[in-house]
């Protein structure tokens, strides 16, 4: 079982994650 803590980096990291694949697609997909 994890600590809030342990949630909170997860949850972080996963959001951060999704921003930078976000951008990625917006950078990709509006150039072509």
């Amino acid at each position: 079982n994890e600590t809030p803590a342990q949630k909170a980096a997860k949850r972080r990291k996963l959001s951060e994650e999704a921003q930078e694949a976000e951008d990625l697609r917006k950078h990709f997909g509006g150039s072509r």
